[in-house]
Protein backbone atom coordinates (compact mmCIF):
# COMPACT_ATOMS: atom_id res chain seq x y z
CA UNK A 1 0.00 0.00 0.00
CA UNK A 2 1.02 3.65 -0.24
CA UNK A 3 2.81 4.17 3.04
CA UNK A 4 5.00 7.10 2.08
CA UNK A 5 4.99 9.82 -0.55
CA UNK A 6 7.59 12.02 -2.05
CA UNK A 7 6.61 15.15 -0.14
CA UNK A 8 9.01 13.80 2.48
CA UNK A 9 11.76 14.15 -0.13
CA UNK A 10 10.73 17.72 -0.81
CA UNK A 11 10.91 18.55 2.87
CA UNK A 12 14.51 17.44 3.28
CA UNK A 13 13.35 18.18 2.33
CA UNK A 14 -21.01 -14.08 -8.02
CA UNK A 15 -19.83 -17.27 -8.25
CA UNK A 16 -16.35 -18.51 -7.67
CA UNK A 17 -14.55 -18.41 -11.00
CA UNK A 18 -11.61 -20.47 -12.09
CA UNK A 19 -8.77 -19.83 -14.46
CA UNK A 20 -6.46 -16.83 -14.81
CA UNK A 21 -7.78 -13.30 -14.56
CA UNK A 22 -5.62 -10.44 -15.76
CA UNK A 23 -5.98 -6.69 -15.92
CA UNK A 24 -8.13 -5.74 -18.88
CA UNK A 25 -10.23 -8.91 -18.79
CA UNK A 26 -13.37 -6.80 -18.73
CA UNK A 27 -15.34 -4.14 -16.86
CA UNK A 28 -18.05 -4.92 -14.35
CA UNK A 29 -21.37 -5.09 -16.26
CA UNK A 30 -23.55 -2.03 -15.48
CA UNK A 31 -26.43 -2.78 -13.13
CA UNK A 32 -25.09 -6.16 -11.99
CA UNK A 33 -24.43 -4.89 -8.46
CA UNK A 34 -26.57 -1.75 -8.50
CA UNK A 35 -27.54 0.17 -5.38
CA UNK A 36 -25.37 0.23 -2.29
CA UNK A 37 -24.06 -2.70 -0.28
CA UNK A 38 -23.91 -2.48 3.51
CA UNK A 39 -21.49 -4.63 5.47
CA UNK A 40 -23.12 -6.97 8.00
CA UNK A 41 -20.08 -6.88 10.28
CA UNK A 42 -19.39 -3.14 10.44
CA UNK A 43 -20.19 0.33 9.14
CA UNK A 44 -18.68 -0.11 5.67
CA UNK A 45 -20.82 0.73 2.63
CA UNK A 46 -19.85 -0.12 -0.99
CA UNK A 47 -21.03 1.13 -4.36
CA UNK A 48 -20.05 -0.76 -7.51
CA UNK A 49 -19.45 1.07 -10.80
CA UNK A 50 -18.17 -0.42 -14.09
CA UNK A 51 -14.57 0.67 -13.45
CA UNK A 52 -14.33 1.13 -9.67
CA UNK A 53 -15.72 0.32 -6.23
CA UNK A 54 -16.43 3.22 -3.86
CA UNK A 55 -16.11 2.40 -0.17
CA UNK A 56 -17.45 4.59 2.63
CA UNK A 57 -15.74 3.88 5.92
CA UNK A 58 -15.56 6.01 9.05
CA UNK A 59 -16.79 9.07 7.15
CA UNK A 60 -14.20 8.77 4.39
CA UNK A 61 -14.51 7.54 0.81
CA UNK A 62 -11.93 5.07 -0.50
CA UNK A 63 -11.68 3.79 -4.07
CA UNK A 64 -10.78 0.37 -5.44
CA UNK A 65 -10.13 0.52 -9.19
CA UNK A 66 -11.50 -2.41 -11.23
CA UNK A 67 -8.85 -3.75 -13.59
CA UNK A 68 -10.61 -6.91 -14.67
CA UNK A 69 -13.82 -8.91 -14.29
CA UNK A 70 -14.50 -12.46 -15.43
CA UNK A 71 -16.57 -15.39 -14.13
CA UNK A 72 -17.71 -13.44 -11.05
CA UNK A 73 -14.17 -12.55 -10.01
CA UNK A 74 -13.05 -8.93 -9.71
CA UNK A 75 -9.43 -7.87 -10.06
CA UNK A 76 -9.18 -4.64 -8.08
CA UNK A 77 -6.41 -2.18 -7.24
CA UNK A 78 -6.13 -0.24 -3.97
CA UNK A 79 -3.20 2.00 -3.01
CA UNK A 80 -1.16 0.45 -5.80
CA UNK A 81 -1.73 -3.20 -4.91
CA UNK A 82 -3.75 -5.72 -6.92
CA UNK A 83 -6.31 -7.93 -5.18
CA UNK A 84 -8.50 -10.77 -6.44
CA UNK A 85 -12.11 -10.77 -5.20
CA UNK A 86 -14.23 -13.86 -5.94
CA UNK A 87 -17.92 -12.91 -5.56
CA UNK A 88 -20.95 -14.94 -4.50
CA UNK A 89 -24.32 -13.26 -5.14
CA UNK A 90 -27.54 -14.75 -3.73
CA UNK A 91 -30.54 -12.42 -4.06
CA UNK A 92 -29.76 -9.27 -2.08
CA UNK A 93 -26.82 -10.84 -0.27
CA UNK A 94 -23.25 -10.58 -1.55
CA UNK A 95 -20.12 -12.29 -0.29
CA UNK A 96 -16.64 -11.09 -1.22
CA UNK A 97 -13.78 -13.49 -0.61
CA UNK A 98 -10.81 -11.34 0.39
CA UNK A 99 -7.31 -12.46 1.33
CA UNK A 100 -8.01 -12.98 5.03
CA UNK A 101 -11.78 -12.75 5.37
CA UNK A 102 -15.18 -13.20 3.78
CA UNK A 103 -17.10 -9.93 3.73
CA UNK A 104 -20.90 -10.25 3.80
CA UNK A 105 -23.05 -7.39 2.52
CA UNK A 106 -26.75 -6.69 1.96
CA UNK A 107 -28.11 -4.64 -0.97
CA UNK A 108 -29.96 -1.35 -0.38
CA UNK A 109 -31.77 0.39 -3.22
CA UNK A 110 -30.56 3.86 -2.26
CA UNK A 111 -27.05 5.24 -2.68
CA UNK A 112 -25.78 7.44 0.18
CA UNK A 113 -24.73 10.95 -0.96
CA UNK A 114 -21.16 10.44 0.26
CA UNK A 115 -20.70 7.62 -2.28
CA UNK A 116 -21.01 9.92 -5.31
CA UNK A 117 -17.41 11.18 -4.93
CA UNK A 118 -18.09 14.67 -6.30
CA UNK A 119 -15.41 17.38 -5.95
CA UNK A 120 -16.22 19.81 -3.15
CA UNK A 121 -17.44 23.30 -3.97
CA UNK A 122 -14.72 25.92 -3.63
CA UNK A 123 -15.01 29.54 -2.54
CA UNK A 124 -14.93 32.21 -5.23
CA UNK A 125 -11.26 33.12 -4.90
CA UNK A 126 -11.89 36.85 -4.48
CA UNK A 127 -9.22 39.27 -3.33
CA UNK A 128 -8.77 39.27 0.45
CA UNK A 129 -7.70 41.90 2.99
CA UNK A 130 -3.98 41.82 3.76
CA UNK A 131 -4.74 40.84 7.36
CA UNK A 132 -6.64 37.74 6.24
CA UNK A 133 -3.88 36.73 3.82
CA UNK A 134 -1.32 37.00 6.62
CA UNK A 135 -3.51 34.89 8.92
CA UNK A 136 -3.72 32.13 6.32
CA UNK A 137 0.02 32.27 5.63
CA UNK A 138 0.89 31.99 9.33
CA UNK A 139 -1.63 29.24 10.04
CA UNK A 140 -0.50 27.08 7.14
CA UNK A 141 3.18 27.54 8.03
CA UNK A 142 2.45 26.45 11.61
CA UNK A 143 0.44 23.44 10.48
CA UNK A 144 3.15 22.36 8.06
CA UNK A 145 5.75 22.60 10.83
CA UNK A 146 3.63 20.26 12.97
CA UNK A 147 2.97 17.98 9.99
CA UNK A 148 6.70 17.51 9.47
CA UNK A 149 7.46 17.19 13.18
CA UNK A 150 5.25 14.12 13.63
CA UNK A 151 6.84 12.54 10.56
CA UNK A 152 10.46 13.16 11.50
CA UNK A 153 10.23 12.29 15.21
CA UNK A 154 9.80 8.51 15.66
CA UNK A 155 8.29 9.05 19.09
CA UNK A 156 5.46 11.10 17.54
CA UNK A 157 4.55 8.87 14.59
CA UNK A 158 1.42 7.78 16.42
CA UNK A 159 0.10 11.34 16.15
CA UNK A 160 0.24 11.37 12.35
CA UNK A 161 -3.33 10.25 11.80
CA UNK A 162 -4.72 12.90 14.13
CA UNK A 163 -2.61 15.67 12.57
CA UNK A 164 -3.59 14.62 9.03
CA UNK A 165 -7.28 14.58 9.96
CA UNK A 166 -7.14 17.98 11.66
CA UNK A 167 -5.31 19.55 8.73
CA UNK A 168 -7.77 17.97 6.30
CA UNK A 169 -10.74 19.47 8.11
CA UNK A 170 -9.02 22.84 8.29
CA UNK A 171 -8.16 22.86 4.57
CA UNK A 172 -11.70 21.92 3.56
CA UNK A 173 -13.21 24.71 5.62
CA UNK A 174 -10.61 27.20 4.40
CA UNK A 175 -10.96 26.54 0.66
CA UNK A 176 -14.75 26.50 0.91
CA UNK A 177 -14.41 30.02 2.31
CA UNK A 178 -11.61 31.59 0.23
CA UNK A 179 -11.02 29.19 -2.66
CA UNK A 180 -7.75 27.34 -3.26
CA UNK A 181 -4.59 28.77 -1.71
CA UNK A 182 -3.16 29.99 -4.99
CA UNK A 183 0.21 31.62 -5.56
CA UNK A 184 -1.26 34.86 -6.89
CA UNK A 185 -3.02 35.79 -3.65
CA UNK A 186 -1.02 33.95 -1.00
CA UNK A 187 2.48 33.61 -2.46
CA UNK A 188 4.30 30.59 -3.85
CA UNK A 189 5.62 29.38 -0.48
CA UNK A 190 2.21 29.37 1.20
CA UNK A 191 0.67 27.69 -1.83
CA UNK A 192 3.37 25.00 -1.63
CA UNK A 193 2.70 24.56 2.10
CA UNK A 194 -0.97 24.00 1.31
CA UNK A 195 -0.13 21.46 -1.40
CA UNK A 196 1.99 19.36 0.97
CA UNK A 197 -0.71 19.38 3.66
CA UNK A 198 -3.31 18.52 1.03
CA UNK A 199 -1.34 15.49 -0.13
CA UNK A 200 -1.35 14.05 3.37
CA UNK A 201 -5.15 14.30 3.73
CA UNK A 202 -5.94 11.65 1.07
CA UNK A 203 -9.27 13.51 0.72
CA UNK A 204 -10.32 12.62 -2.84
CA UNK A 205 -13.18 15.16 -3.25
CA UNK A 206 -10.92 17.94 -1.96
CA UNK A 207 -7.89 16.98 -4.08
CA UNK A 208 -10.06 16.55 -7.20
CA UNK A 209 -11.48 20.05 -6.75
CA UNK A 210 -8.14 21.86 -6.40
CA UNK A 211 -5.87 19.88 -8.74
CA UNK A 212 -6.56 22.23 -11.73
CA UNK A 213 -5.37 25.22 -9.65
CA UNK A 214 -2.27 23.36 -8.50
CA UNK A 215 -1.55 22.49 -12.12
CA UNK A 216 -1.85 26.15 -13.08
CA UNK A 217 0.54 27.25 -10.32
CA UNK A 218 3.16 24.49 -10.49
CA UNK A 219 3.06 22.52 -13.73
CA UNK A 220 5.38 24.87 -15.66
CA UNK A 221 8.78 23.24 -16.10
CA UNK A 222 11.05 23.68 -13.09
CA UNK A 223 11.60 22.36 -9.54
CA UNK A 224 8.09 23.38 -8.44
CA UNK A 225 6.58 21.02 -11.00
CA UNK A 226 7.34 18.18 -8.61
CA UNK A 227 4.53 19.44 -6.37
CA UNK A 228 2.04 19.09 -9.21
CA UNK A 229 3.41 15.65 -10.10
CA UNK A 230 3.09 14.45 -6.49
CA UNK A 231 -0.54 15.53 -6.19
CA UNK A 232 -1.42 14.19 -9.65
CA UNK A 233 0.17 10.80 -8.95
CA UNK A 234 -1.21 10.65 -5.42
CA UNK A 235 -4.75 11.20 -6.66
CA UNK A 236 -4.29 8.48 -9.29
CA UNK A 237 -3.17 6.03 -6.60
CA UNK A 238 -6.04 7.01 -4.28
CA UNK A 239 -8.47 6.42 -7.17
CA UNK A 240 -7.21 2.87 -7.61
CA UNK A 241 -5.29 3.73 -10.78
CA UNK A 242 -1.62 3.81 -11.81
CA UNK A 243 0.60 6.85 -11.43
CA UNK A 244 2.28 8.72 -14.29
CA UNK A 245 5.44 10.41 -12.97
CA UNK A 246 6.73 7.84 -10.46
CA UNK A 247 6.54 10.12 -7.40
CA UNK A 248 4.64 7.65 -5.20
CA UNK A 249 6.61 4.96 -3.43
CA UNK A 250 5.46 2.30 -1.00
CA UNK A 251 6.16 -1.24 0.08
CA UNK A 252 5.30 -4.59 -1.45
CA UNK A 253 3.77 -7.52 0.42
CA UNK A 254 7.22 -8.45 1.73
CA UNK A 255 7.81 -4.96 3.09
CA UNK A 256 10.35 -4.08 0.40
CA UNK A 257 10.30 -0.52 -1.01
CA UNK A 258 9.07 -0.08 -4.57
CA UNK A 259 7.74 2.50 -6.99
CA UNK A 260 3.97 2.07 -7.01
CA UNK A 261 2.58 0.85 -10.38
CA UNK A 262 3.16 3.11 -13.36
CA UNK A 263 0.86 4.04 -16.22
CA UNK A 264 3.81 3.37 -18.55
CA UNK A 265 7.25 2.25 -17.46
CA UNK A 266 8.47 2.98 -20.99
CA UNK A 267 7.18 6.57 -21.02
CA UNK A 268 7.77 7.66 -17.42
CA UNK A 269 11.08 9.41 -18.21
CA UNK A 270 9.46 11.30 -21.09
CA UNK A 271 6.59 12.39 -18.82
CA UNK A 272 9.07 13.62 -16.22
CA UNK A 273 11.17 15.44 -18.80
CA UNK A 274 8.09 17.31 -20.04
CA UNK A 275 7.75 18.82 -16.53
CA UNK A 276 11.44 19.56 -16.20
CA UNK A 277 11.86 16.91 -13.50
CA UNK A 278 15.12 14.99 -12.95
CA UNK A 279 15.41 11.38 -14.14
CA UNK A 280 13.47 8.92 -12.02
CA UNK A 281 16.64 7.13 -10.90
CA UNK A 282 17.95 10.37 -9.35
CA UNK A 283 14.62 11.03 -7.65
CA UNK A 284 14.54 7.47 -6.26
CA UNK A 285 18.12 7.70 -5.02
CA UNK A 286 17.15 10.73 -2.94
CA UNK A 287 13.91 9.09 -1.76
CA UNK A 288 15.88 5.99 -0.79
CA UNK A 289 18.13 8.04 1.52
CA UNK A 290 15.30 10.06 3.04
CA UNK A 291 12.65 7.38 3.45
CA UNK A 292 14.46 4.03 3.60
CA UNK A 293 17.95 4.69 5.02
CA UNK A 294 19.57 4.04 1.65
CA UNK A 295 17.70 0.82 0.83
CA UNK A 296 17.11 0.66 -2.94
CA UNK A 297 13.59 1.29 -4.25
CA UNK A 298 12.79 -1.19 -6.98
CA UNK A 299 10.62 -0.63 -10.05
CA UNK A 300 7.26 -2.44 -10.26
CA UNK A 301 6.85 -5.61 -12.27
CA UNK A 302 4.43 -5.61 -15.25
CA UNK A 303 1.93 -7.78 -13.36
CA UNK A 304 1.91 -5.63 -10.19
Amino acid sequence: MRVKNASGVLMVLLLLGTGPLRAGSGALPPGLLSGSWHSQEGDQVLRFEPDRVLVSREGKVLVWGIEGYSHSVLLVRSQGQLHRWPLLLEGDMLQIQKEKEVQKLRRHSDVPPDLTLSPIKLGHGAELPVKRVLEVQQELAARLKEDQAVRKDPSRRGEMGRVNAENGRFLRTLVEEVGWIDSRRFGRQTSADAVILLQHTMDIPLVSAVLPMIEQDFKAAGPGAELFAIVFDGLRIDLGQKQRFGTQVGEDLKGEPLVLPLESIEQVEAYRKELGLPPLKDYLAKASQVLYDGKPIRMPQPDE
